[in-house]
């Protein structure tokens, strides 16, 4: 899952270099909850694609499929995707949060620890 598209490819190290070992495909899930206009949803594409194609370059060996999803509920989005395209680990970046954050954007790594049904790999990104 991914939410913000920054081109550094370390936090992501572990989880590539797994999936490439056990030859399986890394489906990039981009998610976001309020893409108004057409510009919006071109612009996260655009950095979706961009992003992929970085990934790509730093794991040749790794097969990606990205979406772009939006929808208000992350969780169940998530294991409906995991579910149709027979997905059996979930890996999650966290990153660190300021009290502000914490109390008005809580983490979407612990809701998917309390409420996914599938393994969660959760990575500290910083």
């Amino acid at each position: 899952a991914v939410r913000d598209f920054n081109h550094d490819a370390a936090p992501l190290k572990p989880a590539l270099n797994m999936a490439a070992v056990y030859e399986v495909p890394v489906h990039i899930f981009a998610f976001e909850t309020d893409m108004d206009s057409d510009i919006e949803i071109a612009e996260k594409t655009k950095a979706l694609e961009s992003f992929t194609s970085f990934v790509q370059q730093e794991f040749p060996l790794v097969r990606l499929k990205a979406i772009l999803h939006e929808d208000a509920a992350f969780e169940t989005a998530m294991e409906e995707y995991c579910s149709e395209q027979n997905i059996g680990l979930i890996c999650m970046l966290t990153h660190k949060r300021g009290f502000w954050g914490k109390l008005f954007n809580p983490s979407l790594t612990k809701k998917m620890a309390y409420h996914s049904t599938l393994p969660l790999l959760a990575i500290p990104c910083s």
